[in-house]
């Protein structure tokens, strides 16, 4: 199989745009390896949340084979994704606003407002819901990594959402030639 981080570049090379890039990457190729374990975990995932096992994708570092830095990695984890739109409603509808934090709300609105239901940014105790649903199939698989899973509406927000991260990370790296820039060091209190 063609490492990712190629294929990516090529495609960039050819022109293609962002949404095409993470259609092709994302939505067509399963993972760059460890596709059995792959299987049973979307399948666990698909049990678990009663949604067909073609809604649930492998993203991040794990499939791709490259950080948002696009640097060659090994994902530290299993970052996966469900686009579904009912159980996205379910899971909208099991939020609970008066618990969220504002920093955190504000960034519920956000991906609410871009189809995402980012587990990070919803109350504590759904998170834990989440959280302990993926623990439960990372025990009963035997995996070492951690497991985590985002929700989008439709296929049209997953695309959106992680071809303009990665288009932002990809010119940000260009311009400064690498993505994260650091802070600078408190100067005598003047910083």
């Amino acid at each position: 199989m063609i490492i990712i981080l190629e294929k990516f570049n090529e495609l960039l090379k050819k022109g293609e745009k962002f949404e095409n890039i993470v259609e092709n990457i994302i939505l067509n190729y399963s993972s760059i390896n460890n596709n059995d374990l792959i299987y049973k975990i979307k399948k666990e995932i698909s049990l678990k949340f009663s949604v067909d096992l073609m809604h649930i994708h492998l993203i991040g570092s794990s499939h791709t084979g490259f950080s948002k830095t696009f640097v060659k990695k090994e994902g530290e984890d299993y970052d996966f994704c469900i686009i579904d739109s009912k159980v996205f409603q379910k899971y909208l509808l099991k939020v609970d606003i008066k618990e969220i934090s504002k920093n955190k709300l504000q960034k519920f609105y956000f991906n609410l407002k871009n189809g995402k239901i980012h587990y990070h940014y919803i109350n504590d105790s759904l998170k834990n819901e989440i959280v302990k649903i993926m623990e439960e199939i990372r025990i009963r698989l035997k995996i070492e990594k951690e497991i985590s899973v985002c929700i989008y509406i439709s296929e049209e927000a997953f695309v959106k959402n992680i071809s303009n991260f990665l288009e932002e990370m990809w010119i940000n790296k260009e311009k400064i030639g690498r993505v994260t820039i650091e802070s600078l060091p408190k100067l005598g209190g003047i910083l």
